[in-house]
């Protein structure tokens, strides 16, 4: 599961968690922020690891307990 202490989440990959949150998708996340799709689900796999999930919805779950889509962000 998560580590003791906070992961550490890029800014990129904090906007993309935001995003897929808030239940878009990876071509809509892409289009936003302008990316690939490949880049998103890159991100996307990047912060799974970082938060020890096996997939895109445990991802978004341990997220919300981590605190990560609720921290301001400058």
């Amino acid at each position: 599961m998560i580590a003791e202490s906070q992961p550490t989440i890029t800014g990129r990959e904090y906007q993309v968690l935001r995003l897929a949150g808030q239940g878009k998708s990876d071509r809509r996340i892409a289009a936003t922020l302008g990316v690939a799709p490949s880049t998103v689900r890159n991100h996307i796999a990047s912060i799974c690891r970082k938060l020890g999930a096996l997939n895109r919805f445990m991802c978004g779950v341990l997220a919300e307990r981590a605190g990560l889509l609720h921290v301001t962000r400058r």
